[in-house]
């Protein structure tokens, strides 16, 4: 049954027909091509059968008389007549070396290159023919416009590939450099060298300071205590001082020896003491910097000042010693007085 060909779109021809003996063959069954384009095919005369369905496979195949050559296809049905048995159809997904070897086959066909099975095998196995013929053949025609924007979104995402890149770079680098040479503290607190005034006696505390104002004179009477046996002892400061702590209230029981206040001349410095495990102790040195992080959300630059082995008399509940020192440190920048004993997060470079 003789088949006539046509090109798949009619009134807007957008590839030019070639007139090379091809045949199609579909599902099993063959169609003779007298002329088709590169885009697809239309025929008279097909097969419900296979009008009907959506996506035909099948094979292109050059018969070039001793010897025939055949590229896998799939066609995908633009249009079919149940009445004329008129059918269109457009080649999908073909793949690129196909689409080169067919721009080839007809170029080739067209100009007498290929005579032989020798002279196909040679062109099809060139790389560089293929490369060729397919980079002209798949180059897409932009305006100025979009290849500016084409352009444009090729740089930004090297950019963006290229920041995922350096931050995931960057994370993984510091994230060996802090597993091995930042050291963070266990318990870390604000503290200030202090004196101690303790109850002289068991008795009762009567607290005598005449306002809030953290600041006392030597002599300055700070507390009486009201001894159990009778009599009254006065606690009095022994120099020009910040009431920093007051651990008792008025009428409360204190028994001797018991610290009552804490105060400090106000020149003393402010520091922070810290709790580093042993294992950590030996990667730190003297003058090392550190970040403090205060309960507050206030963060400083400190150093280090310091390395005291943990005190034997820091006993846990088991009665066995400490397995930390304690690392002193100070700031660059001023600590409020109000931070005192507040607790803090110490880190330590060590590199």
């Amino acid at each position: 049954m003789p088949e006539q060909v046509t090109h798949e779109s009619e009134h807007y021809r957008q590839h030019v027909r070639f007139r090379i003996p091809t045949v199609l063959q579909l599902e099993g069954e063959s169609f003779t091509l007298a002329d088709w384009s590169v885009s697809g095919v239309a025929m008279e005369d097909f097969p419900e059968e296979l009008g009907v369905k959506s996506i035909l496979t099948g094979y292109l195949i050059f018969d070039f008389q001793s010897y025939d050559f055949r590229v896998a296809i799939e066609i995908e049905k633009v249009r079919f007549n149940k009445e004329t048995k008129r059918w269109a159809g457009r080649f999908i997904n073909v793949s690129k070396q196909s689409l080169s070897l067919i721009h080839y086959m007809i170029n080739a066909y067209l100009s007498g290159e290929i005579v032989s099975v020798g002279d196909l095998l040679s062109v099809v196995g060139s790389e560089s023919v293929l490369k060729k013929d397919l980079d002209k053949r798949l180059e897409i025609e932009r305006s100025l416009f979009q290849n500016i924007l084409y352009q444009s979104k090729r740089i930004l995402g090297h950019i963006i590939y290229a920041s995922i890149f350096v931050l995931l770079v960057w994370f993984s680098g510091y994230t060996i450099y802090a597993n091995r040479y930042i050291v963070e503290s266990k318990m870390a607190y604000v503290d200030r060298e202090s004196i101690k005034l303790r109850a002289p006696d068991d008795g009762i505390v009567e607290l005598k300071l005449s306002n809030t104002n953290p600041l006392v004179k030597k002599g300055d009477l700070i507390a009486v205590v009201r001894l159990v046996n009778g009599g009254v002892l006065g606690i009095e400061s022994p120099c020009d001082c910040l009431l920093t702590e007051i651990f008792v209230k008025t009428g409360v029981f204190a028994a001797q020896g018991e610290v009552l206040f804490s105060i400090s001349p106000p020149n003393t410095p402010i520091v922070i003491k810290a709790k580093i495990d042993f294992e950590d102790v030996s990667k730190i040195s003297i003058g090392d910097p550190a970040m403090i992080q205060l309960l507050n959300g206030e963060n400083m630059q400190a150093k280090v000042e310091g390395i005291i082995a943990g005190s034997v008399t820091e006993l846990d509940i088991t009665g066995a010693v400490p397995d930390f020192a304690v690392v002193e440190l100070t700031t660059k920048e001023s600590i409020n007085i109000d931070n005192i004993n507040s607790l803090a997060t110490v880190y330590i470079e060590t590199f």
